[in-house]
Formats: C-alpha cells, sequence, structure tokens
C-alpha cells in the first residue's frame, strides 16, 4: 500500500503543554468531535499511518501525542505505569479543555485506553481499541518467539527495527511490498531504548482489566488483523464478549501493522462506528 501523502504529519506544527510532571508534545488537525488517538508501544505519534490520519481528519477533530519520555514529550524518574500513561491523556485533555472525546488506541494504546474507560469514564465518548488485549491471566499469552524480539535490549537497533517488521507485518504481505518506506512513515524523532525498557515494564506489570470490562458502557469497537503475531486476534472476543456494547472486526490477510496494510479499509471501520 503506497502511501499518498508521507509528509502529512510533518506538516502539522508540534505543540508542548505540562501535564502532570511532565511535558507532552502534540499536534491538532481536522475538523469535528475529538477524535485522541494513543500510540503503542515504543512508537512515537509519528507512527500513525500518515494517510489514515488524513482520512480520519476530515470529519474529526484529530489529536495525536508522544506519550512521557517518547518522541519529544519528556519524562521524570517516576516508574512508568499503564496508569500512569492514562492520568497523562486525561491530563492532556483537560489542558487543551477538551471535555470528552472518542479515544483511539493501538496496542499498548488499548491498554491506556480500558484504563482511561476504567478510572476516567466520563472522558470517553465512544472507544477504539486497534490490536487489543485486557491485561492478566485471562488475555491470551503472546509468542515467546514475538516477546523475545520486542523485550531484547541488547539488540543493535537497525536489527531491532527489521525483526520488528517481521512479526509486525504478515510474511507473504512484506515479499509483495519489499520496500518499508513504501508504506512505513518517516519518523524524524529518534526513540531511547531507555525509554522503550521502561515502557515494557508497564505492559508486562500491567495487572489487566478483565474483571471490570461488564463495568465499561461505552460503544466500542474492537479491530485487528486476522494474522496478528504480536497480540493474538482471539483476544478481541475476550474483551467483546465482557463490553456490553461492542463490535468485533478483522481484517483478513493483516497483521499487526494492519494500518499501513490497509489505511482505506481501517479508516472506514472507524468512522462508520464513530458516525452510527
Amino acid at each position: 500500500m503506497l502511501m499518498k501523502n508521507p509528509d502529512f504529519i510533518q506538516g502539522i506544527e508540534v505543540k508542548k503543554t505540562r501535564v502532570n510532571d511532565v511535558e507532552i508534545a502534540y499536534r491538532i488537525f481536522g475538523q469535528g468531535h475529538p477524535l485522541l488517538m494513543i500510540m503503542g508501544f515504543g512508537g512515537n505519534m509519528e507512527v500513525w499511518q500518515p494517510d489514515l490520519l488524513e482520512e480520519l481528519s476530515r470529519n474529526f477533530r484529530v489529536i495525536i501525542f508522544d506519550n512521557r519520555g517518547i518522541g519529544e514529550s519528556t519524562a521524570t524518574d517516576r516508574e512508568f505505569t499503564i496508569e500512569l500513561f492514562a492520568e497523562d491523556t486525561v491530563g492532556l485533555m483537560n489542558a487543551l479543555n477538551i471535555g470528552s472525546a472518542y479515544v483511539m488506541g493501538f496496542s499498548m494504546g488499548t491498554m491506556i485506553a480500558l484504563q482511561m474507560a476504567v478510572d476516567f469514564p466520563g472522558k470517553i465518548d465512544k472507544l477504539v481499541l486497534y490490536a487489543a488485549e485486557c491485561g492478566g491471566k485471562e488475555a491470551l499469552p503472546h509468542s515467546k518467539d514475538v516477546w523475545a524480539i520486542l523485550e531484547d535490549t541488547s539488540m543493535p537497533l537497525e536489527e531491532k527495527h527489521v525483526k520488528t517488521l517481521r512479526i509486525l507485518l504478515p510474511e507473504k504481505w512484506r515479499n509483495e511490498h519489499p520496500s518499508p518506506a513504501e508504506y512505513f512513515p518517516p519518523v524524524s524523532v529518534e526513540i531511547s531504548m531507555e525509554s522503550m525498557n521502561r515502557q515494557f515494564k508497564a505492559i508486562t506489570d500491567w495487572k489487566g482489566c478483565y474483571d471490570k470490562l461488564g463495568k465499561i458502557d461505552k460503544s466500542t469497537l474492537l479491530v485487528a488483523g486476522a494474522d496478528d503475531m504480536i497480540i493474538p486476534p482471539g483476544n478481541l472476543f475476550i474483551i467483546g464478549e465482557q463490553i456490553p456494547s461492542s463490535w468485533v472486526v478483522q481484517l483478513r490477510g493483516c497483521g499487526h501493522g494492519m494500518m499501513y496494510q490497509e489505511p482505506g479499509k481501517l479508516c472506514k471501520v472507524v468512522s462508520t462506528f464513530l458516525e452510527i
């Protein structure tokens, strides 16, 4: 899937605001009801697929940001936790005078979004969980081989990027699209390995929220690639069976990096859900 406008994100001004004990970097663009998007493990806001963002901004006021310690957001020595990330996200909304919003999380971002739904339900109008799991013993286990790549801190960064792409996207699709530059957006801000390690610990320490899912009263979309190697897509059904008002959608032939393979289809699914 060739990107139509790879420089879309870079053309939008980065702003910063004080949230709790850190400075959070963010971008806002588009018109309509606010759609707050929470990035996953090891990614900054430039990692969102630009065509997906551009299409969503036609109907929504999109807010993307860097989690603490990632990209252009600062950090302190305070321990990273999913609960803290959720507090930061709500703090950013408050700083921007956003009372409530549609909230969309990707991967680790779904953990943050779920924690928000539990701790700050009034801040969420609708919930979109892309490549989600609920954490705890109820979640389907990750592949040990895949998880070993994500947690390996000794691997040279370039090698880690190559191996991460192998688990992010199905082999058949990668063979048909051999140049990552054609589908993966340019990233101008380097992510520190220290921050990634702290994020990884936050993920593994999170106790999950399975026992609280039934109390989430927000309409929820659960979407994933049917061939996701990082978070088993069966986790969607575990969550969907507990949240009273939920949709579950899988895209065939797509992996964890579904937004790079099928940004148009993902946008259509998300927009349809949010607009009904």
